[in-house]
C-alpha cells in the first residue's frame, strides 16, 4: 500500500471475477420460466434484463475481497453497455463480464467500514441473499433443466417422477421398510449383518443360485451339481444352431465361476477353522501350563 496507490492486476483476481461475473449472469435467465409452464406468457425480456445486473455484481463480489475495494456503479455500467445485444436475442455474457470487469476500479480498502452493521443485520442481509441464490437454482431445476438420453429430451422435474414410480425405486422402498421393521423388532446389529448379507459381497449367494444350491451345500454337493450341470451345458454337448451354442458356452463360463467361487471359499474357510481350532488348543494349553505351575508352588 506504500509502495504504490493502486493495487496491482492480478491474474487470480480477474479470473475469479469473469467465473463468478458469467455464473451469476447466466443464472437469472437460466431460472426465468419458460412460455409453456407460464400458460403462453414469455418473461424472456425479464432475463435479458437481470443478466448484467448479475455479471456486475458478481463482478463487484470478487472485487471486494481481503485488501481491494471499489463501487458497484462502474462494472453496473459496463455491463449493461451490452444490454442492447441481449434485446435482440444475443448471449454475451461472456463479453458482458470482461467489459464490466475492465470497468471495475480498484483501490485499497483502507480499513473496516466505521458504520459497520450489527450481526443480526448481516447474518439476516446473507440469509436473504443466499435465498434468492437458491431459489434461482430451484426454478431452473424446476422448470428448465432437462435430460438428454439418445437425443429424445426429457424436463428433469417429469423425469425424477419417472424414477420415483419405477419398480426398482419401489422394491427399494419396500427393501427399506422391511429392514427399519426388523430393526425395531431385532436389534441394530442383526439387521446390519442381515443386509450386509443380503448385499452377498463375496458373491456366494448369486454362486450358489447359478448352480441352484441352497445355502450350506457341502463340497461334495457342489463338485456333483457342477459336473452334472457341465455334462448339459458344455458347448461340444449342445447341438442346434449358433445362438444356442453361444447361450450354451456362457452358461457353461458362469457355471464354472460359480464352482470355483464355491470351492475356494469352502477352502478358505477350512484353513480358517483349523487355524482357529489350533489357536484355541494352544491357548488352552498355556492356562493349564500355567495352573500347574501354580499348583507345584
Amino acid at each position: 500500500m506504500k509502495e504504490s496507490e493502486q493495487p496491482p492486476w492480478k491474474m487470480a483476481r480477474w479470473g475469479g471475477m469473469l467465473v463468478v461475473g458469467n455464473m451469476l449472469g447466466m443464472l437469472p435467465s437460466m431460472a426465468v420460466p419458460n412460455k409453456d409452464d407460464l400458460g403462453g406468457l414469455d418473461l424472456w425480456v425479464v432475463g435479458s434484463l437481470l443478466t448484467p445486473l448479475g455479471c456486475a455484481l458478481g463482478i463487484w463480489l470478487v472485487g471486494n475481497i481481503g485488501r481491494w475495494e471499489g463501487d458497484f456503479k462502474r462494472p453496473l455500467i459496463g455491463c449493461y453497455l451490452t444490454l442492447p445485444a441481449y434485446l435482440y436475442g444475443m448471449s454475451v455474457v461472456s463479453w458482458t463480464t470482461i467489459i464490466g470487469a475492465y470497468m471495475f476500479k480498484r483501490q485499497w480498502k483502507k480499513g473496516p467500514s466505521k458504520s459497520q452493521k450489527p450481526l443480526y443485520v448481516r447474518i439476516l442481509v446473507l440469509g436473504l441473499c443466499g435465498s434468492l441464490y437458491l431459489s434461482m437454482w430451484g426454478s431452473y431445476l424446476y422448470f428448465n433443466a432437462e435430460i438428454v438420453n439418445n437425443g429424445d429430451k426429457i424436463k428433469l422435474r417429469d423425469a425424477l417422477g419417472n424414477f420415483m414410480k419405477s419398480p426398482a425405486v419401489q422394491e427399494f422402498g419396500r427393501t427399506l421398510k422391511l429392514l427399519w421393521e426388523q430393526m425395531l423388532a431385532n436389534g441394530f446389529w442383526s439387521t446390519w449383518s442381515q443386509l450386509v448379507d443380503s448385499l452377498d459381497p463375496f458373491g456366494e449367494r448369486n454362486a450358489l443360485k447359478e448352480l441352484g444350491l441352497a445355502k450350506g451345500a457341502s463340497q461334495e454337493e457342489i463338485r456333483s451339481k457342477y459336473r452334472e450341470l457341465a455334462k448339459v451345458y458344455h458347448p461340444d454337448m449342445v447341438k442346434g444352431s449358433l445362438q444356442e451354442k453361444e447361450e450354451a458356452q456362457q452358461k457353461f463360463v458362469a457355471i464354472q465361476t460359480a464352482y470355483e467361487k464355491l470351492s475356494t471359499l469352502k477352502k478358505q474357510r477350512a484353513k480358517a477353522n483349523k487355524r482357529m481350532d489350533r489357536e484355541e488348543r494352544e491357548q488352552e494349553h498355556k492356562m493349564e501350563t500355567k495352573d500347574g505351575e501354580k499348583v507345584e508352588l
